[in-house]
Parts: structure tokens; sequence; C-alpha cells
């Protein structure tokens, strides 16, 4: 067939009762886990045909809510927890394929947990005003040259308070702190109510148990989750 070469790609998707035999082995070590594990769902985060589970526990909690783990299935009767974060009450939707934590979305991709799906996106940025380059020039007074043209800015009502606050970010690199570009978070009133610097903008993620916004981001020292209400 004219020197052609063809190739068949297979997939390590599993059969229906194979799929029920390793979603009943991976929930069994999942719950043996730990005596705090309070749930457990299975689903196909990564989409390579294999089940993941997430296990929630019930001891290990701060402000953003409590510790849970993606355990991998290795496929050869072997498990292990790839990844922790945290979050409330964190449950699978998309058929298994996302993480949604009361409003905060992660996906696995057979690698990383990563967060997914932001509030600040392009249509809702805005050139940055002046008014914006006085605000984070009275708390970073050595930014000079800074303007607005640096400066996207977003308006949203991240903690559901009827009032929008303001998400400002410094764009432009050569206002970098090595590869990392910062962010500052204002209330309605003009009031910073955190800032930091971050490798990509920041997800955002309005919670839906309670009137606050979480935001994810990465900089030179990892990956880091925050949360205002």
């Amino acid at each position: 067939m004219n020197g052609a070469r063809f190739f068949i790609l297979t997939s390590t998707f599993l059969a229906a009762p194979a799929l029920a035999s390793a979603q009943a082995s991976l929930e069994s070590y999942a719950r043996n886990l730990s005596a705090t594990v309070s749930a457990v769902h299975t689903g196909d985060l990564d989409q390579d045909g294999v089940p993941e589970a997430i296990v929630a526990y019930g001891d290990d909690c701060n402000r953003i809510g409590c510790l849970f783990s993606v355990v991998e299935d290795f496929g050869d009767g072997s498990f292990a927890v790839v990844a922790n974060q945290y979050g409330q009450d964190p449950e699978l939707i998309h058929d298994g394929s996302m993480i949604n934590a009361s409003g905060a979305y992660w996906i696995w991709n057979g690698a990383a947990l990563l967060p997914y799906g932001s509030a600040l996106t392009e249509y809702n940025a805005q050139t940055g005003s002046l008014n914006d380059v006085e605000a984070i020039m009275a708390i970073e007074p050595w930014r000079r040259g800074l303007t607005r043209f640096d400066i996207k800015a977003h308006e949203l009502d991240l903690i559901d308070d009827e009032r929008l606050e303001r998400v400002v970010r410094i764009t432009d690199s050569k206002h970098a702190s090595g590869r990392s570009l910062p962010f500052y978070i204002f209330d309605a009133d003009g009031n910073l109510l955190d800032h930091d610097v971050a490798l990509d903008a920041p997800v955002i993620s309005p919670r839906s148990d309670r009137k606050a916004v979480q935001y994810s981001f990465t900089h030179g020292n990892g990956f880091m989750v925050k949360m205002i209400e």
C-alpha cells in the first residue's frame, strides 16, 4: 500500500465486570486509609479508563475545609495516595471527571491536582485605572514606572455581599518577582484584603457554602490556596 504504515492504538479501558471489581477494590483500600475517612467517591478523573478515588477525612480541617486525597489505582493490584488538598464536602461531577468542593473545582490530570475554572476571565478584564496605580504604589512605593497599562483589573461580587470587589493584577514582566507577578484584592471601599505573587492569574472560586471566595495560585514556593470571607 505504497509503503504506508498504519498503527492500531490501544487503551486501558476496563470492561464493565472488571471495572466494577476495580472500583470495589479501590473503595475498600480507600476506606481503610484512616479511621477518620468520612466519604469515598470513585470515578475516572483523568479519563484513562481506570478509576481513581476521592477520599474525604473528618479530622484534619482548616478555614478552607477538610483534607481530601486522590487515590490512584495502578492496575496491578496496588494503590497509593497521589495528591492531597483541602476543601468542603468534595464530590465528583461530570461523570466522575471533576471534583466540586463547594464551588471550588479541581481536576486530576494523572500527574497533578489542579484548580479549574476561574471567575477571572479575559471577558471581565479591563485595563487598570489611575486609582489602581495609586493604590499599589501606596502598598509598594518602590514599584517605579508602574502605569495603568501594566495592569489588568476585574470587578466581581466575590463574597456575595452585593458589592463589587476588585482583583488587580500586574501583567507586565518588568515588574515580576523572579517569574511571578503580583496581584491585589480590594474590597468595594478600596481597602486591601490580600496581595501576593503568582506565576499565573489566580484561580478565583466563589464558595457555594458560605459568603466567601477561595483563590488558588502557584508561585516560587509551590501551590497556595487562600480564602476571604
